[in-house]
């Protein structure tokens, strides 16, 4: 328990940025099994610590190949933190992931991403920015997801 109080206080330290919290996030999936690092993404989300949640947001989306429920924790539980850092650490999360695994074959993710049942698509804020980034690729899976910001400005997706 003492690890997590650390863990918290030394990320409650960075004020800007992301970077340094995707670095303590990989220094602990080094040093700790899969199951270790589960149960610490659980434990830092419940801190009131913004910068805690944020490294829960790494440590769910990196489990989350291996681990169906820490994807399922972060499509139903975070996609809905009233954090706009915590929201941002997941947009940048889901868009590497998608990245990782080509967005062509992310498409399938991200329209389950979508039609979940508190498919978050409704409200711009909470929809991963790969959902953006994609687009040129994406098929229309809602048609109030249609219309995206795409870097410059609105843009429809083209339905494959």
């Amino acid at each position: 328990m003492r690890e997590i109080e650390e863990i918290i206080e030394q990320v409650a330290l960075v004020k800007d940025g992301f970077k340094p919290i995707w670095d303590l996030a990989d220094e602990f999936l080094a040093r700790h099994s899969e199951d270790e690092t589960l149960t610490l993404a659980h434990e830092l989300y419940r801190s009131d610590v913004h910068q805690a949640r944020m490294m829960a947001t790494i440590l769910f989306w990196r489990l989350s190949p291996a681990h169906p429920e820490a994807f399922t924790f972060l499509r139903d539980v975070v996609s809905h933190d009233s954090d706009w850092r915590t929201q941002e650490m997941l947009a940048m999360a889901f868009d590497t992931y998608c990245k990782g695994v080509g967005y062509e074959q992310a498409l399938p993710v991200i329209e389950s991403w979508l039609s979940g049942r508190r498919a978050p698509c409704s409200q711009s804020r909470r929809v991963p920015s790969a959902i953006w980034n994609c687009c040129e690729n994406a098929r229309c899976v809602s048609p109030s997801c249609c219309r995206i910001s795409c870097g410059s400005g609105m843009r429809r997706i083209r339905a494959s």
